[in-house]
């Protein structure tokens, strides 16, 4: 008989699958349930969900400031010349720079610069760095130009925005 040798990664894979079906039989909600109307939370204010803006929510020191520093890094080290580039290119303009490499050198061309302007908007608001503002800056105006070039020749193109 061939005897199995156990390693640690196997032991502590089942040690955790144990662990996690022992807890979930355990889960509680923390919320009361049923009607809750008229009460009030013990910061005073009524139960239900309110409005707030990002700029009130502040990050205190530890792994959760480490990571929005390390995306304040990611994010200030684009270029907007070169998210721009796909779209000057499909408006027929010269870009100033080249795009991006990878997914942005065919197929998707583009695609990062959406997620790049949803990202920084919220970084922004939650930090107000204004090196953020002024790439966001840099990126809407000329993004806006070529979304109105796109749509010269053909009125089909019209408010088209996308890269090449």
């Amino acid at each position: 008989m061939k005897q199995q040798k156990i390693s640690r990664r196997s032991i502590l894979t089942a040690g955790a699958l144990i662990t996690a079906s022992r807890l979930s039989g355990r889960a509680q909600a923390s919320v009361e349930q049923g009607d809750v109307s008229g009460r009030l939370s013990a910061v005073g204010r009524p139960l239900r969900a309110y409005e707030f803006d990002l700029a009130d929510v502040r990050i205190g020191p530890g792994p959760f400031m480490d990571n929005q520093q390390r995306d304040m890094k990611y994010l200030l080290a684009f270029d907007p010349d070169r998210l721009l580039a796909p779209f000057e290119k499909v408006a027929g303009f010269k870009p100033k720079a080249m795009n991006y490499g990878g997914w942005e050198a065919g197929g998707i061309a583009g695609h990062i610069t959406g997620h790049f302007l949803s990202s920084a908007s919220m970084m922004y608001a939650h930090t107000r760095d204004k090196r953020l503002l002024a790439k966001i800056d840099a990126l809407l105006p000329r993004l806006a130009a070529c979304q109105k070039a796109n749509g010269r020749s053909d009125p089909q193109f019209r408010g088209y925005c996308a890269g090449m």
